[in-house]
């Protein structure tokens, strides 16, 4: 698989502008394996109404970037602390400042 098949996922200001406007989007972090770009958004609570507003977000950014694959995990953090759920996913693109 060359280079460019992989290129789309390699902007993580593309999937930062894509999630960080979303206001309860606590975090983004991003693992890019192969051509699918694994990417992780913690929220403070379960929200159906949010969970939507994300997807949106996502198949926003997939029109934006044709041929993106994306394996979308959303975190509930609840009364936890992200680093108590979240270990190893890639790199931290938006930490929300508390």
């Amino acid at each position: 698989m060359g280079l460019a098949s992989v290129a789309p996922c390699c902007d993580t200001e593309l999937i930062r502008e894509s999630f960080a406007t979303i206001p309860q989007v606590q975090s983004i972090h991003v693992l890019f394996r192969e051509s699918t770009c694994r990417i992780t958004i913690a929220v403070p609570t379960k929200n159906y109404a949010l969970e939507d507003r994300i997807y949106d977000a996502q198949y926003a950014l997939m029109d934006r970037a044709p041929g993106l694959r994306i394996d979308l995990n959303i975190v509930v953090l609840g009364s936890r602390k992200l680093e108590d759920i979240v270990t190893s996913v890639g790199e931290k693109v938006f930490p929300r400042a508390a």
